[in-house]
């Protein structure tokens, strides 16, 4: 069952696990995973009035999307002022990707999106990304393709 969170905080060991998996191979994108950093990234948000939709097992989130208003100051400036709805972060545990839970909650976020007004939703995700990439071109056609580098800000040069 896809449940509507309103504590953010109970995403909070989900989210750092999923900030975890972007420096792995072969992603290879650092993302800050200290839980002060996480906390104000969810309250944000929060803040911001996006919605988060949980799927849940034995009481544990498992798999998570957050949708909202498309983020003008990010990737969501393509889109800005067409009434666009964004899918600003989604990850699902190893264990339950393959059996429908993020079709699921994509359609929840569809259904949000509609009931919000919105006329279109989308979603930026990394290339290099396989197993989110396969996800989502199954879902969306590309508005746009573009290519992004990264430069570490942690080697001292």
């Amino acid at each position: 069952k896809i449940t509507e969170e309103k504590d953010f905080k109970k995403l909070i060991d989900i989210d750092i696990e999923h900030s975890r998996y972007y420096p792995n191979a072969p992603i290879f994108i650092w993302k800050d995973t200290e839980r002060k950093a996480v906390i104000s990234g969810l309250e944000s948000h929060s803040n911001n009035g996006d919605a988060f939709f949980v799927y849940y097992e034995q009481n544990k989130p498992c798999a998570y999307i957050i949708v909202g208003t498309s983020t003008i100051g990010a990737e969501g400036f393509l889109l800005q002022k067409t009434n666009t709805a964004q899918i600003k972060a989604a990850y699902a545990q190893p264990h339950v990707q393959g059996k429908g839970i993020g079709k699921a909650l994509l359609q929840r976020a569809v259904q949000w999106s509609q009931e919000h007004g919105y006329e279109r939703l989308f979603v930026e995700h990394e290339t290099s990304n396989y197993y989110g990439g396969n996800f989502w071109c199954k879902h969306f056609n590309p508005y746009v393709y573009f290519s992004l580098r990264y430069i570490d800000n942690t080697i001292d040069y």
